[in-house]
């Protein structure tokens, strides 16, 4: 945003931007009492109001003034959502709650926003913001849980505490974060969400604030929950929020197939496997958790070798193709002949199962 001011330190403020001549340009940054002030690029004039004149002027002289503006609508243009770049977990600030408190390597988490005080909030979203990030995480405004117990239980369902946690959005929306704002809590029905939450998002401050909607919440799959319930939470979204973006949430595709094998009681090797070697090496580099991987999978299939049938080690000989997919890194170098070395075996045992019995 600009604000111009036609020839030079005390003239009118125009908008007009398409006639030739000398413009000041001014830099916005927000006072500490939550305004905005605009100070011109020579780091001299600032824009401020003349009473007399009824109306902003560049004026070196005074000091600087802050205005308060407030739109009719805070939502960008569906294009501008649409252009997601932010982070859930990935960004480091030493905030006061999270795994690591007060380490610089903690995690800077948005849903967390509401536990912390105005200061540090403030502090987290000039971190967050310096790494160009535009959209940020919001919600479920009930997580009894806190986030798998690393933050403190939510319910903000109430009149005052849904307020106090609209502020929080207000200041990012304010600084230019956009939220994509989760919906449902984990586990809640549709007609819970209706009933509880529905009144609290159709105040019209909370239609202001939330441009990017997720109804059905975190993880559509996870839950079990089926395309006709994801079909009514999008379609009452859209009733409940008709100007904001509507948007699914989904996991990533081979986790889920994975993780819907095990579900149904499939005797499948590799989900458990793969979940055994995350589980041990969860805070390890992506190319030491390949390396891993290759080391559980030799081990694993030396094992089994013995009592495979031979569609099972046809199973088998698939999956180390996938994992010969998975990275070409320097880390990744070592592990190509341990790799080479399971695939001869397996097709070893190939032949012997599918050779006629004499």
């Amino acid at each position: 945003m600009y604000v111009c001011a036609e020839n030079g330190g005390g003239g009118p403020v125009s908008t007009n931007r398409s006639a030739a001549g000398p413009w000041e340009s001014f830099r916005r940054f927000m006072s500490t009492d939550g305004r905005v002030q605009y100070l011109c690029f020579d780091g001299v004039h600032f824009l401020r109001v003349r009473t007399d004149l009824a109306q902003p002027v560049v004026d070196a002289t005074g000091v600087a003034q802050g205005f308060t503006f407030r739109r009719l609508n805070t939502l960008a243009s569906l294009t501008e959502r649409a252009r997601i770049r932010g982070s859930m977990f990935t960004a480091r600030f030493p905030m006061s709650l999270g795994p690591r408190p007060g380490q610089p390597s903690n995690i800077l988490a948005m849903v967390a926003m509401p536990f912390l005080p105005q200061s540090e909030q403030d502090a987290a979203f000039g971190a967050y913001l310096d790494r160009g990030y535009t959209h940020a995480v919001s919600g479920p405004i009930v997580d009894p849980g806190g986030n798998h117990g690393i933050y403190p239980p939510s319910d903000f369902t109430q009149a005052d505490a849904f307020n106090r946690y609209l502020d929080v959005l207000e200041r990012g929306s304010t600084r230019g974060l956009q939220w994509i704002h989760f919906v449902k809590p984990d586990n809640w029905t549709l007609d819970e969400v209706q009933r509880e939450l529905e009144p609290l998002y159709r105040q019209p401050r909370a239609q202001e604030l939330l441009g990017l909607v997720i109804p059905a919440g975190w993880e559509q799959g996870r839950f079990r929950r089926t395309k006709a319930d994801g079909g009514a939470f999008f379609r009452w979204g859209r009733d409940v929020f008709p100007n904001s973006a509507i948007g699914i949430h989904m996991r990533r595709r081979r986790q889920a197939r994975h993780q819907q094998r095990a579900g149904v009681g499939q005797r499948h090797w590799r989900p458990a496997f793969l979940a055994r070697a995350e589980r041990r090496i969860h805070a390890r580099p992506v190319a030491d958790r390949d390396t891993r991987v290759r080391q559980e999978l030799h081990r694993s299939i030396q094992r089994a070798g013995a009592r495979l049938s031979e569609r099972s080690v046809r199973q088998r000989l698939r999956g180390v193709a996938d994992v010969e997919r998975v990275g070409t890194g320097a880390a990744d170098q070592g592990n190509r002949g341990r790799v080479r070395g399971v695939r001869r075996f397996l097709e070893r045992l190939a032949g012997e199962r599918s050779a006629p019995s004499r």
